[in-house]
C-alpha cells in the first residue's frame, strides 16, 4: 500500500510493504519520505518540472495540518497551496482543480503566462487511505520540451547515420563480391562467346 499521509507537520508519501519468507509473514516495512519543498527542488532539478501541491481542508483539517501563509492564492475554496517550485497562478478554470480532487481525473492544460507556453497537468493526490488528499500540479514550458526533444531527436539521426553508414559500405562490399564479380565474369563469358570466342 502507498499513498499520501498528512499529519500536522507535514504530507508524506508512505508506503507499506510485508516482509515475507518461506510464505510466513514475518512484519512488514514501511518507508516515510516528506513531500515537501526540498524533495519538489529536487524533483524540479532531476526532471526539468515545477510542482505545486494544493491540499484539500477537508484532508487537512483531521490532521492538524495548517500550513499557512505565501503560494499563490487558491483556485477553490476547498484548498491551500502547501509548497511548490513555481508558486503562480494559472488561468485554469477552478471547476479543472475540482475534478481532480473529487473526481479523481488528471487533466493536461495549455496555458501562456507571460508570453511563454507551459503545459500543466493536474492529478488528484490519492492518500494512504484511498481518499483524495489535494491536487497535484505539474507545470513544464512546452518551449524547453521541444528544444529537448529537437535536441534528442538530433543526436538519434547523428547516431543512426554513424551505425548505418559502416552497415551499408559492407552491405556494398558484400555485394560486390557476391553478385556483381561473379556477374561481371558471366557478362564477359557472354562477349566472348557473342563475338565468337567459344573457348
Amino acid at each position: 500500500m502507498a499513498g499520501i499521509e498528512p499529519d500536522a507537520q507535514r504530507l508524506g508519501i508512505r508506503g507499506v510493504a510485508p516482509i515475507i519468507r518461506d510464505r510466513s509473514l514475518l512484519g512488514f516495512v514501511e518507508i516515510t519520505l516528506n513531500f515537501d519543498s526540498a524533495f519538489l527542488q529536487q524533483l524540479k532539478n532531476e526532471r526539468s518540472i515545477d510542482v505545486n501541491l494544493w491540499v484539500s481542508y477537508a484532508a487537512a483539517g483531521p490532521a492538524g495540518l495548517w500550513l499557512g501563509g505565501g503560494g499563490p492564492p487558491p483556485p477553490t475554496s476547498d484548498l491551500f497551496w502547501y509548497a511548490g517550485t513555481l508558486p503562480q497562478t494559472w488561468r485554469i478554470a477552478p471547476s479543472a482543480y475540482e475534478r481532480a480532487l473529487v473526481g479523481g481525473q488528471s487533466d493536461l492544460f495549455c496555458v501562456n503566462a507571460e508570453g511563454v507556453p507551459y503545459a500543466v497537468q493536474l492529478s488528484p493526490l490519492h492518500g494512504y487511505r484511498s481518499a483524495e488528499v489535494g491536487v497535484l500540479e505539474i507545470v513544464r514550458c512546452r518551449t524547453a520540451s521541444l528544444d529537448m526533444l529537437r535536441r534528442k531527436n538530433t543526436v538519434t539521426i547523428v547516431l543512426a547515420l554513424i551505425v548505418s553508414l559502416p552497415a551499408i559500405g559492407l552491405t556494398l562490399f558484400i555485394a560486390r563480391r557476391v553478385v556483381l564479380r561473379p556477374l561481371s565474369q558471366v557478362v564477359a563469358v557472354a562477349q566472348q562467346q557473342l563475338s565468337g570466342n567459344l573457348v
